[in-house]
C-alpha cells in the first residue's frame, strides 16, 4: 500500500495514473469521464469510453481541444454488454486503463481488460467508497481472471493527509470517534509476468 498526495477528485487522480503509469505516445483507455481531455495534452493518446448519456457532452469537450490533441483522442459510446467486447478490439495496445469499480462488474470485463493490455500495462481501478468485501471481492475476480494484483494505493490530498497525520498523534490522548471519508482507493493491476511500466514522473 502506498499513498499519494494531491488534490481529491476524480479528474486530478486520472491525471496523477497518467503522468505515472504511462508515457508520451502511449495509449490509455478510460471509462472515466473527469479528466481525460487532459490526457492528449500530455502527448498520450486517449480513447473514452463511455455511457451514452455522456457522449454528448464528451464530443463538445473533444471540439474544445486543439488539433493536435483532437488527433490523439477518440470517442466511444460503450454499454455494459458491449464494453469488454471493445475492449478485446483493442488486444495488446493499451499501456493504461483507468476505470471504477461499478465498470468492473461489466459481463467478462477482466479477461477482457487483461487482452487489451500492452506488454507493462495496468489497469487501475478507482473506488470512492470503502467497501472493503466489495474491494476484496474485486481483487479475487480480477485474479481469477489472469490479472496480477500490484497495489493498493490511496490517493488524498496533502492537506488532507496533514491533518491526518496530526489526527493519529492525537489520537493517543482522545481516540477518533467518527471516520471521515477524505480519500479515494486506487487498486493496480498487470498482467502475470510483466512489471508496470513507469511513467514520467510528478
Amino acid at each position: 500500500m502506498s499513498v499519494w498526495a494531491h488534490a481529491l477528485g476524480f479528474a486530478e487522480l486520472q491525471q496523477a495514473l497518467v503522468r505515472d503509469l504511462s508515457q508520451r505516445g502511449d495509449l490509455v483507455v478510460t471509462t472515466l469521464s473527469a479528466g481525460w481531455k487532459q490526457v492528449p495534452i500530455t502527448g498520450r493518446r486517449v480513447v473514452l469510453l463511455c455511457r451514452r448519456q455522456e457522449v454528448q457532452a464528451a464530443r463538445t469537450a473533444w471540439e474544445g481541444l486543439d488539433t493536435s490533441a483532437q488527433a490523439l483522442s477518440r470517442v466511444e459510446p460503450v454499454t455494459s454488454e458491449n464494453l469488454s467486447t471493445r475492449l478485446v478490439n483493442l488486444a495488446g495496445s493499451a499501456q493504461l486503463l483507468t476505470t471504477d469499480a461499478a465498470t468492473t462488474r461489466s459481463e467478462a470485463f477482466w479477461s477482457a481488460a487483461r487482452t487489451s493490455l500492452a506488454p507493462g500495462g495496468v489497469v487501475a481501478v478507482a473506488c470512492a467508497g470503502g467497501n472493503a468485501a466489495a474491494h476484496a471481492r474485486m481483487i479475487r475476480e480480477a485474479v481469477s481472471a489472469g490479472m496480477a494484483y500490484v497495489q493498493h494505493v490511496i490517493a488524498t490530498s496533502a492537506p488532507v493527509l496533514d491533518a491526518a497525520v496530526s489526527a493519529w498523534q492525537r489520537a493517543i490522548a482522545a481516540p477518533i470517534r467518527r471516520h471521515r471519508r477524505a480519500h479515494l482507493d486506487v487498486f493496480l493491476f498487470t498482467t502475470p509476468g510483466t512489471a508496470p511500466r513507469r511513467g514520467e514522473g510528478r
